[in-house]
């Protein structure tokens, strides 16, 4: 295989921006990194789990935390390896278990290992190799493995790159981003960036780490911004990390499942909060909710024509007033009263009662923009709050900013608020200290400092609404990807990310269904208001994305911005209007089931979504299926992804598999065309495997109500 260490290679970076923008070619010069070189001799001490080679430039860690677990870490210096940042911020926490970890050394080679994978590290060429406990060959360095420059870092820690083969597997995660399952042939720039008009790569919520189709996980533990993957992008041969700064912290999680390599995952970087029913009800959220009489009008509506509905989301005009939306609108300013209620709102305190005698949760919307100018400038001045560019934030990680953040929020949380929203927690650059990056860590300890503080209110387990997150931020954090625009050709967005951040360990995640913006920013080229709301209400995009949408996403939640109006059923027409009606009452039978999966999650760190890889790694088909899923374990949805089709074909893989509306039974694996009504429910293909018994309740129309529910299974058998 041609080496590449004499040339440059072109990698896709996103600019250091607040939106979406194009991606920006820049030249990595491969040339300024060099092996880690034993040709001075080196000297190996034990250490519990592992071992530690010294050489007179540079140490290497090996170790195995725990059985399954394989961690590499590496410094080009002869000095002592610090403890990664993610670990001294409390996001990663490594066992001290057993493992059975041995060593040995072997001519140039140091061979090591437990029960469930091997390696060995060649002292004259630097490069590694991991194989599994029946010695199948998982991971090939090449190149000399890995690789340091000597041109400062950014920010701190070292420039750092590795290379390895790339045959016969295939490569998934990185993360809450919007693209296709299957990563092979791809670049992947580690940097948070929400989703908006420009359809692509973006995303809040990436990670550092991939599942391989080979039966392997790959986990390099360093948060800062423009870590970069290449997956075969490059040369289909081989794929290479590139790290701009930062901890070299390698780990390699044994499978062969992906259910082992997740749960070996979350071990680390943490497993969602155990869940509360509602979370996974219908969410009502709009940027146009300008009072609070209008909000009571809408949630009045609700109940009197019985849509099921949890929770109530309030945007900007909660805390800028009847006119924030207009103001933000033109571009003129930001308007905002730190954590108080808008007199212009209303009786903020009133309407959360109001909301709670009808069953609704409360969740309040806070940004990067929160704080009007005065406090701003004073909290900035006294280092509680930080600043960059128009971005002002608390300063996470100084006990003293905490408390006066905790401050500013106790007031709402003491008069009902059920959760808090995060928004703009991707978008915040700069330092958090001298030397740390903010951007893909920022998100991450906001949400655990506002989870913490509902935490000490008596509110357990609330974590954010958020648009920002990463490495350990599963914990605390329900992510969304974003301002996705409306279409039914961008559906395959939101379900993308949904997918993506499950095999990350965010198993709760949500959209805006149906879509947030319209298909422009150019508002001016339609031609009337009417045009608008035609392009976010019709009905392809109501039943089509919307209805799917309400029984696919963990977080059923619809918002929209001051372009168009709250996707409320009573705003669409009769024929959708119907079918809108029974996907929630469908979503709200299915809910045990949905519920059940999700405790799991809490338990184990499997996703509730996941692509049809998860369970058919070794089913060509579904390692390349980008446009089906399984919902939990026992269910396969078709969504439809295109306007004006009434049909599709489905791929069902091997078992036999029960079509949910028909009852028909399909021998898989087998590809199937099947009818898909736009304003019926079997619209939406969904085909159970044989054996399952699917808990399902009654309709109803709270799922947080105090009582018992009436539980049950609808068994799917043809024996």
């Amino acid at each position: 295989m041609e080496q590449e260490m004499n040339r440059n290679i072109e990698i896709m970076l996103h600019p250091d921006a607040l939106y979406d923008q194009p991606y920006q070619k820049s030249a990595l010069d491969v040339s300024q990194f060099s092996r880690l070189s034993f040709d001075s001799g080196f000297k190996t001490s034990q250490m519990p789990n592992g071992i530690e080679i010294r050489t007179t430039s540079a140490r290497i860690r090996i170790s195995s935390p725990a059985d399954g677990i394989l961690r590499i870490q590496a410094v080009p210096e002869n000095k002592e390896i610090p403890v990664p940042v993610t670990e001294e911020l409390g996001l990663v926490e490594v066992p001290s278990r057993k493992s059975g970890f041995k060593c040995k050394k072997s001519g140039r080679k140091i061979e090591f290992g437990t029960s469930k994978m091997s390696g060995s590290l060649d002292t004259a060429t630097g490069n590694l190799e991991i194989s599994d406990a029946n010695g199948k060959q998982l991971l090939k360095s090449l190149d000399g493995g890995l690789r340091f420059s000597k041109v400062p870092a950014e920010y701190s820690g070292y420039r750092q790159m590795a290379s390895f083969s790339l045959e016969d597997e295939k490569i998934f995660g990185f993360g809450g981003r919007i693209m296709p399952p299957c990563r092979n042939g791809t670049s992947v720039d580690i940097f948070t960036m929400k989703v908006g008009i420009v359809s692509g790569d973006y995303g809040g919520c990436p990670v550092p780490f991939y599942i391989s189709s080979k039966g392997y996980g790959f986990f390099l533990n360093n948060p800062w911004p423009h870590v970069y993957f290449d997956m075969g992008k490059t040369d289909p041969r081989k794929w290479f990390y590139h790290a701009p700064g930062g901890d070299c912290d390698i780990f390699i999680f044994a499978g062969p499942s992906f259910r082992e390599i997740i749960g070996r995952y979350t071990m680390l970087t943490g497993r969602p909060p155990s869940p509360e029913k509602w979370w996974f009800g219908f969410w009502c959220s709009s940027l146009t909710f300008k009072t609070a009489a209008e909000v009571i009008e809408n949630a009045e509506r609700l109940r009197k024509e019985k849509y099921p509905c949890e929770a109530i989301v309030l945007d900007g005009p909660w805390r800028g007033g009847p006119d924030f939306v207009k103001i933000y609108s033109e571009g003129k300013d930001y308007i905002s009263r730190d954590f108080d209620w808008h007199a212009g709102f209303g009786d903020g305190a009133a309407m959360i009662r109001k909301l709670k005698k009808m069953g609704f949760k409360t969740i309040l919307h806070v940004n990067s923009r929160n704080f009007a100018p005065d406090t701003a400038a004073e909290g900035v001045s006294k280092g509680l709050l930080r600043q960059e560019g128009k971005e002002v934030v608390v300063n996470v990680g100084n006990r003293k900013a905490e408390k006066y953040y905790e401050s500013l929020m106790m007031p709402r949380i003491s008069e009902g608020l059920e959760l808090w929203w995060t928004d703009h927690a991707d978008r915040v650059s700069g330092e958090l200290r001298k030397g740390l990056p903010s951007r893909n860590l920022f998100g991450v300890l906001w949400n655990r400092l506002v989870y913490n503080i509902m935490k000490k209110s008596g509110r357990d387990r609330r974590p954010c609404l958020t648009r920002g997150s990463g490495i350990g931020g599963q914990r605390c954090g329900l992510p969304w990807p974003g301002d996705t625009r409306v279409g039914v050709d961008a559906f395959k967005d939101d379900i993308w990310f949904c997918l993506n951040a499950g095999l990350a360990g965010f198993a709760y995640t949500s959209a805006d269904l149906a879509g947030f913006t319209l298909r422009t920013e150019n508002y001016s080229t339609y031609p009337n208001e009417k045009a608008k709301l035609t392009e976010a209400l019709n009905d392809e995009n109501i039943c089509r994305r919307l209805c799917q949408s309400i029984i696919l996403i963990p977080i059923p939640r619809i918002h929209n911005n001051w372009s168009t109006v709250a996707k409320f059923p009573w705003r669409c027409s009769a024929k959708a209007r119907k079918l809108y009606r029974e996907s929630l009452d469908f979503r709200y039978r299915l809910s045990p089931y949905i519920y059940h999966w999700a405790v799991h999650a809490s338990r184990t760190g499997e996703p509730i979504l996941r692509p049809m890889a998860y369970h058919h790694p070794d089913d060509p088909r579904c390692l390349l299926c980008d446009d089906q899923l399984f919902i939990g374990e026992n269910i396969i949805a078709a969504p439809i992804f295109e306007a004006r089709v009434n049909s599709r074909k489905v791929y069902l893989p091997k078992g036999k598999w029960h079509d949910w509306w028909t009852g028909k039974i399909y021998e898989g694996p087998v590809e199937i065309k099947v009818e898909t009504p736009l304003y019926k429910l079997s619209g939406l293909p969904l085909f159970v495997k044989d054996g399952s018994a699917i808990p399902m309740q009654k309709k109803v129309q709270l799922l947080g109500a105090k009582g018992k529910c009436e539980i049950a299974t609808r068994k799917f058998s043809n024996r």
